[in-house]
């Protein structure tokens, strides 16, 4: 290189830093620009999380939950219907699958609305509901009567994933865990002392009695509802299906069912709650038709005693041991189902077997929930929690009616061959999710869904924290 070459490089790099510098001070000031209205736009749409696990935020919500679900009358309502008029054939026929058909479409309303309506006021129609089907139940007679009951119970019931979804709303997400262990072991609790007081005062008390005890329980959940009401902040809505968020919306939805390391989350929850609540109206006929079975009531109160244990066994598991243990839960879960019908099938084991299947069963089936829904919650943005767990709602209410219907009414399936096939339908689930699917729910990423309003609000934790 000349001479003058080289004081033209030297000059051209004088020129140079200048220049960048220039450019980065540009840059880092469109930066700051952009950050500022970013956060602004976020403040507006996305409740800010705790930094830490704010007890008192979460304990309204979940002394509403217990409200709710302290039902000592809820394992006599054939019973109670038969009462009134019903008789079972009508209850097989009409009555009780109301509530399965009823539920899908109010479910895919709730998850196209929740977005644009502030969840507490959904939370707040499914507890007038709740308390609408308590009088209906205590003050009218007759089937059409009771088919109104069935309505208002799905709206009531359909409002349950907001409710269990404003909770991870108002916590960080490391403590996810927590929040699961928090919601779903006190519901597991309040049951089996429902289940209790309601087998202890059938003895001595009339059924009207235990709905009336039901009523005064659920009406009682007015006080924690205005108080999450007063104490929960409440950002501005967008408007009511504005085009932008309306996309962001359904791109992290279908993320969530589609993306290769979370579908399972989604999918083990949907189909697992599916043959759930299949194989809680048919364990019981398996078990009375075996002799010496405990009484129904204490099998029940020990079984969600233990799946107190399996709601809680996630905040004590390491995060590199949640995808394996997720993974190996259905097998399980198939394997205790299958367990309960052997004995009627081939007359080996008797009731011991099928009682600690039964048992056993629990606890493996609220583990899996327990980190299916932490893991489901932790997959999405705040503000897309309650959209992703009424969708999930919606599609086990679906795979429900299919499941019922296929079994039970075209096949004419006895409650033992129904076992064996949620046991196949557990199968199918670990095929679903692969042992090498092993996101945690404690450090799983936020999904980015296209667009710059989606963006702005998925990352509304990034931005907030600063």
């Amino acid at each position: 290189m000349s001479g003058s070459e080289r004081d033209d490089a030297s000059i051209s790099d004088g020129l140079l830093v200048p220049l960048l510098d220039d450019e980065l001070y540009e840059l880092d000031e469109q930066l700051q620009i952009r950050t500022n209205a970013a956060r602004r736009a976020v403040s507006r749409y996305v409740p800010r999380p705790a930094d830490v696990l704010t007890i008192w935020r979460v304990i309204p919500l979940i002394v509403l939950l217990c409200c709710l679900t302290f039902k000592p009358s809820a394992p006599f309502l054939t019973p109670f219907l038969v009462s009134k008029g019903c008789s079972h054939e009508v209850l097989d026929a009409l009555l009780y699958p109301i509530v399965s058909y009823a539920s899908l479409p109010i479910l895919a309303a709730i998850a196209a609305l929740v977005y644009f309506i502030p969840p507490l006021a959904i939370v707040a129609v499914g507890w007038v509901a709740h308390v609408a089907v308590r009088l209906i139940l205590l003050l009218c007679r007759g089937v059409p009567a009771m088919a109104a009951m069935q309505l208002t119970w799905a709206l009531a019931a359909s409002t349950g994933p907001v409710l269990t979804a404003l909770p991870y709303q108002l916590s960080p997400r490391p403590s996810f865990p927590t929040v699961t262990a928090l919601v779903r072991g006190s519901e597991l609790l309040v049951h089996m002392v429902a289940s209790t007081l309601g087998q202890t005062l059938a003895g001595v008390a009339p059924l009207y009695a235990l709905f009336v005890v039901s009523l005064v329980s659920i009406t009682a959940g007015a006080a924690p509802l205005a108080v999450s009401v007063v104490t929960t902040r409440r950002p501005q809505r967008p408007p009511l299906f504005a085009l932008e968020s309306t996309k962001a919306v359904i791109a992290e939805t279908t993320a969530a069912f589609h993306r290769d390391g979370e579908r399972g989350f989604t999918w083990q929850l949907a189909l697992g709650r599916t043959a759930h609540g299949v194989a809680m109206n048919y364990a019981t006929v398996v078990l009375d038709s075996l002799r010496h079975s405990p009484p129904n009531g204490a099998l029940f109160a020990v079984g969600r005693l233990v799946g107190v244990a399996g709601s809680v066994a996630p905040v004590f598991l390491p995060a590199s041991a949640m995808g394996l243990v997720r993974a190996g839960i259905p097998p399980a879960v198939g394997i205790c189902c299958v367990g309960m019908a052997i004995p009627l099938l081939t007359g080996v084991g008797g009731v011991g077997l099928a009682c600690c299947c039964f048992v056993l069963y629990f606890f493996a089936v609220e583990l899996s929930f327990s980190l299916c829904t932490t893991g489901l919650a932790s997959a999405v943005s705040p503000h897309a929690i309650p959209v992703v767990m009424c969708t999930n709602a919606a599609v086990q209410a679906l795979a429900e009616s299919l499941l019922l219907g296929l079994t039970a009414s075209v096949a004419k399936m006895s409650a033992e061959q129904i076992m064996v096939v949620l046991g196949i339908v557990w199968a199918i689930i670990t095929l679903i999710e692969p042992p090498t699917s092993v996101a945690t729910g404690k450090q799983s990423p936020v999904p980015s869904p296209p667009g710059d309003h989606a963006r702005l609000l998925v990352s509304s934790e990034t931005i907030l924290a600063s």
